[in-house]
């Protein structure tokens, strides 16, 4: 029985107080940037998660030119990222035009992530990045917890993009604002009136999160990466 007793005092506790440390995101970038990619997708993951993460680097013998950079964190649930996190701000909006008639009534006149029919689309997406924007921020919404409200405070250049959006939408029909975000979520909202200065829209919170972790820490251009 002693013999017993010392067994399980041996084994248990480390399991019980073992700390999971589990992998947040790895990625292969270029050597000769890893160091400054390092430090912006740090801040990025660490903006997203709410906690610091270690990172360490790794090189492979059949990757001559890149080295895998991989992130860690104790007790973070969902562990993989979305492999957006490597990609800059980029939300491309566009309009949708419904006409109505009397088949509009079967079609419901909310939010929807299906494309409705009777759709039209007449002009090519309006793609808003860093220089269009000035500020993004977001707002937790009392009735949908699980979302959240996204704040866009547009540049000048920004607010000049999204007028020519304005100039599609139609009088007398219903229109659709269909948002691109960073994170790669994709949603159609009923768009009751014109863009101006600042947009906002609702998303889940890891998307929203993303979408100005990319803005606030944007990364370098760097063309002779594969990716």
């Amino acid at each position: 029985m002693k013999i017993l007793f010392i067994i399980l005092f041996i084994i248990l506790p480390f399991n019980l107080n073992a700390k999971e440390n589990n992998i947040i995101y790895e990625v292969y970038v270029p050597k000769i940037i890893s160091d400054n990619i390092q430090k912006i997708i740090t801040k990025r993951l660490e903006f997203i998660f709410g906690v610091k993460l270690s990172v360490e680097s790794e090189n492979d013998k059949l990757e001559k030119t890149r080295i895998l950079l991989r992130w860690k964190g104790e007790n973070i649930e969902n562990n993989k990222s979305n492999d957006n996190i490597i990609k800059n701000t980029n939300i491309s909006i566009f309009l949708e035009n419904e006409i109505i008639n009397n088949q509009s009534a079967l079609i419901p006149v909310y939010a929807t992530g299906f494309p409705p029919s009777l759709s039209f689309i007449n002009h090519s997406p309006v793609n808003l990045f860093n220089e269009d924007i000035v500020e993004m921020s977001y707002k937790n919404d009392e009735k949908d917890p699980k979302n959240v409200i996204l704040i866009i405070n547009l540049s000048e250049k920004g607010i000049s993009k999204v007028k020519e959006i304005n100039k599609f939408h139609r009088k007398n029909e219903i229109n659709f604002a269909v948002f691109h975000l960073s994170s790669g979520y994709i949603h159609k909202y009923l768009m009751y009136g014109l863009f101006e200065n600042t947009i906002s829209i609702k998303a889940p919170i890891k998307d929203v999160l993303l979408t100005i972790a990319c803005f606030k820490y944007p990364l370098p251009e760097y063309r002779n990466s594969d990716k």
